[in-house]
């Protein structure tokens, strides 16, 4: 079983106002005290000799692209579904418990690609396209061959997987959903895919050419696809029963970026470069579910149960990146970059805990409330090669 740690929520205000005091704070203080007249506009020109081998005045390329190639990591909290408690005849209302609740986390690994183009406007201003892609997964597996470890309060217990619609259907052996006691085994499968697209547009606020920092800010956009699946097997003294939940969330966020960027050359071709970014987005989220159950003989033969949910509200992204670049020569330039974000009211599937239904010593587990979205936070690590052009 794999429990995943549930995240702490950050205040998303008071910690991007934090990060964006800094990198201010970084940019003004090596702001130069000598600004060459002439220019096009009040930024800040070449005045020290530990800049860019290219060198103020020099044409580095009015155009540039490039690519960011690496992975992704995320953590996001634990998928639930069923747990093993005592039959629900053998207690008194009230006095259950639950002896095992395996959770399995939704969050994953895999490859991750960043593209970007953009042209100089003029020596203050430019502007990007740039386009993301990531590719998540992650698996888990809980098994109990049977329930002979496990001490209960009265008479015995099971593994019991509710309905993912909560209902509660009246039938001869009076489970609402599924129950097991021997070779219980759960197989979880998560992924995922990212995407994040947008138009920013560069300010540059301070060039001393050993030094540069630069606002961004324009149109973001992005959407996850995630897809849960959950299969149950096990016996409860007899044939094999199977639950077989698949679970699919579409998000979609349209908003806006506003962002620094600081970069700092400690060579005359390697540099320090880092920066934080805010997004606001509005945040929409379909969710639908599908549910078989092969409860051998209990519900007749066979059950299937669908459910759908969607909400709409505000979302917040905040991020921090640090890392270095190695200008090759005034064309080519190479690098490595961490990204950290925290991605706030972003959705995620709850499904059914178990509760009573009491009827003169006839009790029944069911679905407390079926599968729904519930606001969730995510946090997301990149780490990547960078590669960029001029022209």
């Amino acid at each position: 079983m794999q429990n995943a740690m549930k995240l702490r929520s950050i205040g998303p205000f008071s910690h991007g106002f934090s990060l964006l005091l800094f990198v201010l704070t970084v940019c003004t203080a090596w702001l130069p005290t000598t600004v060459i007249q002439g220019a096009n506009c009040d930024c800040c020109q070449n005045v020290c000799d530990c800049g860019s081998s290219c060198g103020y005045g020099q044409d580095c390329g009015r155009y540039y692209y490039g690519a960011r190639v690496g992975g992704m990591i995320q953590d996001r909290s634990t998928f639930r579904l069923g747990k093993i408690t005592e039959d629900s005849n053998d207690v008194d209302p009230g006095f259950q418990q639950t002896y095992a609740e395996p959770g399995f986390d939704a969050g994953g690994d895999g490859p991750s690609v960043e593209l970007f183009v953009g042209s100089r406007i003029n020596d203050c201003w430019s502007a990007e396209g740039r386009f993301g892609y990531a590719s998540l997964k992650d698996t888990g597996n809980y098994a109990v061959a049977d329930l002979s470890n496990f001490s209960f309060q009265a008479g015995n217990g099971g593994f019991w997987v509710p309905f993912i619609d909560a209902s509660a259907l009246e039938h001869g052996r009076g489970v609402f959903g599924m129950r097991l006691r021997n070779d219980i085994n759960v197989d979880f499968e998560y992924d995922s895919d990212w995407f994040d697209f947008g138009i920013d547009f560069v300010r540059n606020v301070t060039d001393s050419g050993c030094h540069t920092c630069n606002v961004v800010v324009g149109p973001a956009f992005a959407n996850i696809n995630q897809r849960f699946r959950h299969i149950t097997t096990g016996d409860w003294n007899g044939p094999v029963q199977t639950s077989d939940v698949a679970e699919n969330l579409d998000e979609w966020f349209l908003g806006a970026l506003f962002g620094l960027r600081d970069e700092l050359f400690v060579t005359s071709r390697l540099s320090l470069i880092s920066g934080v970014s805010a997004y606001a987005y509005y945040h929409h989220a379909e969710f639908d579910g599908y549910q078989f159950l092969d409860t051998a003989g209990a519900l007749g033969s066979t059950y299937n149960t669908a459910v759908a949910d969607d909400t709409d509200n505000f979302s917040a992204r905040l991020g921090i990146n640090a890392g270095l670049s190695y200008e090759v020569n005034c064309s080519l330039r190479v690098g490595f970059l961490y990204r950290l974000e925290s991605w706030h009211n972003v959705a995620s599937v709850a499904n059914p805990d178990l509760t009573l239904l009491y009827a003169d010593s006839d009790n029944r587990w069911t679905g407390d409330t079926a599968a729904h979205l519930v606001d969730d936070q995510a946090v997301t690590q990149n780490f990547l090669a960078t590669v960029e052009w001029r022209r």
